[in-house]
C-alpha cells in the first residue's frame, strides 16, 4: 500500500462536480523540455506560449528548467531531469463543511501535479474556497492553500522544504504521527516510515530556495506572433466598414494599419481605431476603420502590425 503524507482539508467532492477543464501555459523554457498527451505517441518540443492540460505529461532533460503558469496565477518551476503529469487541472463543485453541522456548494478549481521523479518548485497564490493543489509522488501528496515550496522524488524518498507557508505532513501508516511544517523548515518522508521531525533549514538551502522563488518570480514576456482571426467588410452606400478581429498583440506598444489598394495596388495606409477587447496580449481585439470609396470600384485591404 501506498504511504503518502497530506494537508486535510473539509472539503467533499460531489457526485456531478466537474464543469470544465482548464489549461496551463508553459511561459518560460530553457534547454530541453518536452510535453505529451496520453493518446500522443511522440513527445513534443515545448515552447514558450504553449498550453497543456489535464493529463498532460513534461519533462526536462539535463540542466533544463520549464517555467509553468496555472490560470489561477499559481507558478511552478520544473528543474532539470525531471517527469510529472498533470493529474488534475479542473473546475469542481465541492461541497464545504461550515459551522453547527451545515455545508455550502462552491466551485473552486482542483490542480494536482504527480510528480514521477526529479524536483519542482512552487508559488500557489492563495486558493479560493473550494479549491484544492497537490503535488504528488509515489509516495507522498503535499497539499496547501497558499505557499512557496519545494518537493523532491529521489526513489522512494520524497523532501519537502517550505518557505513560506505551513504545511501538514503525516504518513497514513502512522496516522498519530503527523507533523506541521513551517516556514524556513524541511522533513523527509520514505514510503516504510513516518515523516522526520520537521528541522529547520540552513542558510545554504534557505538562499537556494530563495533564488528559487525569485527566478520563478519573474516577469513573464512571452513572443507572440500577432494573429488575424477574421475580418468583415459592410457596404454602406460609399462606405465601406471593416472590422478587424486580432490576438497576439501588445496595445501598450503596437497598432493595426490597413493597406487600401486599388485594383492590386497600394493607394494609402491609415491607422484602424481600437474598438474592444481585453488588454491581454493573447485576448481578441476588434479595430474598426471606415473607408469612404467616393464611389469608385475595385478596392480591397491588407494588414500589418507596426510599433508606435
Amino acid at each position: 500500500m501506498k504511504k503518502f503524507f497530506a494537508v486535510m482539508t473539509s472539503i467533499l467532492l460531489l457526485n456531478s462536480a466537474l464543469y470544465a477543464s482548464l489549461t496551463a501555459k508553459i511561459v518560460d523554457v530553457k534547454g530541453g523540455v518536452q510535453f505529451k498527451s496520453p493518446a500522443a505517441e511522440t513527445w513534443v518540443n515545448a515552447k514558450p506560449g504553449d498550453l497543456v492540460k489535464e493529463a498532460d505529461s513534461i519533462r526536462t532533460a539535463k540542466e533544463s528548467s520549464a517555467r509553468i503558469k496555472l490560470e489561477d496565477g499559481t507558478l511552478l518551476m520544473v528543474e532539470s531531469n525531471t517527469l510529472l503529469t498533470l493529474e488534475a487541472l479542473k473546475q469542481q463543485e465541492v461541497e464545504v463543511k461550515k459551522m453547527f453541522g451545515k455545508s455550502e456548494k462552491v466551485t473552486g478549481t482542483s490542480a494536482k501535479i504527480n510528480l514521477a521523479s526529479g524536483n519542482i518548485f512552487s508559488k500557489v497564490n492563495k486558493l479560493s474556497r473550494g479549491s484544492e493543489f497537490e503535488v504528488k509522488t509515489a509516495s507522498s501528496v503535499c497539499g496547501v492553500r497558499g505557499t512557496s515550496f519545494n518537493v523532491e522524488q529521489i526513489k522512494d524518498e520524497s523532501n519537502l522544504s517550505v518557505l513560506e507557508g505551513n504545511v501538514e505532513m503525516y504518513n497514513p501508516a502512522f496516522p498519530n504521527k503527523k507533523v506541521s511544517v513551517k516556514k524556513g523548515e524541511k522533513t523527509s518522508l520514505t514510503k516504510n516510515s513516518a515523516p522526520e521531525k520537521p528541522k529547520k533549514m540552513s542558510d545554504e538551502e534557505l538562499v537556494k530556495l530563495n533564488s528559487k522563488e525569485k527566478e520563478i518570480s519573474k516577469p513573464i514576456i512571452i513572443e507572440l506572433t500577432p494573429t488575424l482571426l477574421g475580418e468583415n467588410i459592410v457596404d454602406n452606400g460609399n462606405i465601406k466598414e471593416i472590422t478587424l478581429k486580432v490576438k497576439n498583440i501588445d496595445l501598450a506598444q503596437s497598432e493595426v494599419i490597413i493597406i487600401v489598394l486599388s485594383n492590386g495596388n497600394p493607394v494609402g495606409e491609415y491607422k484602424m481605431n481600437f474598438s474592444s477587447g481585453g488588454k491581454e496580449i493573447e485576448a481578441e481585439k476588434v479595430y474598426i476603420y471606415s473607408f469612404d470609396t467616393k464611389g469608385e470600384k475595385g478596392f480591397s485591404f491588407k494588414y500589418k502590425i507596426v510599433n508606435k
